[in-house]
């Protein structure tokens, strides 16, 4: 919930707030599992100044800013450990990396990386294949370091 606050905040301030230097802004919030997307939409419907739209899975994020040659300001991404890391042509991914792509097309990227749930071959990501990645771009890190999703033991 967290990130869902997050970026409802970032939303709020882009769409409501002309004094903030994120005031019409263009921002997507990305995740790759399909039920969580449907959870989130489910919470923008509910929210208002999220719509359904700005969350999508990062093939289709992709796929469609190619499209329309465009990019956006900022892409918030849940669960990247579950980005693609390589092409996935059932999916109709067909460059190297989701989350370089997703870089390339937006002005900032927020991720939550969970380095002990991967779960697939074609999204092996390691904590120095993100490093490698990232490191070639300013970022900043933070950990943390408490289960903020539901009660449980850290």
């Amino acid at each position: 919930m967290v990130l869902s606050h997050l970026f409802n905040e970032l939303q709020i301030a882009a769409r409501t707030d002309s004094t903030s230097p994120l005031y019409q802004t263009r921002n997507k919030f990305l995740v790759n599992h399909p039920e969580i997307l449907k959870v989130y939409r489910e919470i923008a419907g509910g929210q208002p100044h999220l719509l359904k739209k700005d969350f999508m899975r990062p093939t289709s994020f992709i796929n469609q800013l190619d499209k329309l040659h465009q990019a956006i300001d900022v892409a918030v991404i849940d669960e990247a450990h579950l980005l693609l890391s390589k092409p996935d042509h059932y999916n109709n991914f067909y460059y190297n990396n989701q989350l370089a792509e997703i870089i390339k097309r937006s002005r900032i990227v927020i991720i939550v990386f969970d380095r002990y749930q991967v779960l697939r071959m074609k999204s092996l990501w390691t904590p120095e294949r993100l490093q490698k990645l990232v490191n070639q771009y300013p970022h900043d890190e933070y950990r943390l370091k408490h289960q903020f999703r539901m009660t449980a033991s850290d």
